[in-house]
């Protein structure tokens, strides 16, 4: 791949990857849904184009996983191992410490601010099709079966990190 191309393609996932962060943090630290003032309209307006930037991160990493697997293969052949090593090195470099840096984040909340109702109604502030409870989420089966990738399908996602679901998909 050309230079310019990878370029393009790095900035194409940043920017995807920050309409997402901005659409995540304005739907839970924004109550009202459409605040006065032209800054919170603009912001408003961004979040719109949160749901398509999912889908545009995941095309366009899917194009960089999969034509490195192409390009692999057209050059030396396909080898389950290596592709394996690529993907496991891809997702849990990333994956391992956000579940233990969202385990320690979400601990701290829920003795901080476990009395504002954020943790134990959270209907207010994030969905979860497993239930309310926040902490009921934090358990280690939960922690094991986001590793296996496995959130929304047999375990929840591992506490408040609900875009954990992507994985599952991936």
């Amino acid at each position: 791949m050309n230079p310019g191309t990878s370029d393009f393609l790095s900035a194409s996932r940043w920017i995807a990857a920050l309409f997402v962060v901005i659409y995540h943090v304005y739907g839970i630290s924004v109550s009202n849904p459409s605040p006065p003032g032209l800054v919170f309209h603009g912001i408003h307006f961004l979040c719109g184009f949160g749901h398509i930037a999912v889908i545009v991160f995941f095309v366009i990493s899917g194009f960089l996983v999969g034509g490195g697997a192409i390009l692999r293969r057209r050059d030396s052949g396909f080898n389950l191992t290596d592709y394996f090593v690529h993907r496991f090195s891809r997702i849990y470099t990333a994956l391992v410490p956000a579940l233990i840096a969202g385990f320690v984040l979400d601990r701290l909340g829920i003795s901080f601010f476990d009395q504002s109702g954020i943790y134990q109604h959270p209907d207010f502030f994030y969905s979860n099709e497993f239930g309310n409870n926040l902490s009921k989420h934090l358990t280690l089966l939960t922690f094991i079966g986001n590793l296996l990738s496995l959130q929304t399908i047999t375990v929840s996602t591992f506490g408040s990190n609900g875009p954990l679901w992507s994985l599952a998909n991936e």
